[in-house]
Order: structure tokens, then C-alpha cells, then sequence
């Protein structure tokens, strides 16, 4: 992965990373690593991905079917079981890895042999599992500056786009 495609990636992110190291270590898979003694693989940026982005769609969640009433309580055009079963769509294996499918990301990933030979960058799990950690990379790069999360989830996950198309309209 040279340098040329982490400055597009960066580009499509509307995001420059202050260390592109998290970048391309966002796109190691374990596999990798365990070939490679000293590379470290992006599962931990997953892990803290998640936790971002579920952060990020809360509040965009919020932001969008909520409001303050007048007496200062606050209000929601969705039920909780409806914004639970919005958040498990936005949020969710299938949409993370029809998003990295519509970015383009997946063919970028860095395999060990074994995984190279079984394809598994066609499977949904290592799809999401990439998604999530582009969203830590960018979690830890600016320091969990949530303004600047959001506006990476926003270019990535297209949120307002389903919710206001829903979730048959995959573009």
C-alpha cells in the first residue's frame, strides 16, 4: 500500500491523517501480522471503531428524530424498539461491508497467504471488521475529537441517505 493510495483514501474521507501509519495499520489483518512478527494488525482499531461509530450513530439518531420540548424534556419521533432496529441496520455487518463495497476498500486489504487464498476479503465479517477500523484509526489520529469522527462516518456510512430513503435503497 504506497502512499499515493492512503492520500486517496484520505481524500475520500475528507480526512488527512497526522500519522498514516493508523491508516494503512487499519487495513493489516491479523493474518499479516502472524507472518510478519512486528507488524501490528488493526484489530484493536476495530475494537475502538465500533465503539465510535455506535457513538456517532447515537447521536446522529438523536439529532435527527429528537428534539427539546418546551418544558425541557426531551421528545422522539421513533419508539425505542424502532431506533434500536434503525441503529442495528446503519450499524450493521451487512451495511458496513456494502459501504467498504461501494468505497472500493476491501481489495486494499493486507492478508497473510492463507487468508489471500480463501478470498475472505469478499466476506461480509472482514468487510465490517476494515470499516471499523478506519473509524478507530481516525478515533486515536485526532483524539477522539467527535466532530471529526462524525464528519468521517457521515462521508463513509451515508447516514442520512437511509434515513431518509430507507434501508432498500442501497446506493
Amino acid at each position: 500500500m504506497g502512499n499515493e493510495f492512503l492520500a486517496e483514501v484520505q481524500c475520500m474521507l475528507d480526512y488527512d491523517f497526522n500519522n498514516a501509519q493508523l491508516l494503512k495499520q487499519a487495513f493489516i489483518r491479523k493474518s499479516f501480522s502472524q507472518e510478519h512478527p512486528g507488524v501490528y494488525n488493526n484489530e484493536v482499531l476495530e475494537f475502538y471503531g465500533d465503539k465510535a461509530l455506535e457513538f456517532i450513530v447515537m447521536k446522529k439518531l438523536a439529532d435527527y428524530y429528537g428534539r427539546q420540548t418546551q418544558n425541557g424534556k426531551y421528545s422522539s419521533d421513533k419508539t425505542e424498539g424502532q431506533l434500536t432496529e434503525i441503529k442495528k441496520q446503519l450499524v450493521g455487518r451487512t451495511m458496513l461491508a456494502h459501504r467498504i463495497d461501494v468505497l472500493g476498500l476491501s481489495e486494499y486489504l493486507i492478508m497473510g497467504k492463507g487468508d489471500e487464498e480463501q478470498d475472505v476479503s469478499k466476506q461480509e465479517a472482514v468487510k465490517e471488521d476494515l470499516f471499523e477500523a478506519i473509524v478507530g484509526a481516525v478515533a486515536i489520529d485526532c483524539q477522539w475529537d467527535a466532530e471529526v469522527i462524525e464528519d468521517v462516518v457521515d462521508c463513509m456510512l451515508d447516514i442520512e441517505h437511509y434515513l431518509e430513503k430507507g434501508f432498500t435503497d442501497k446506493e
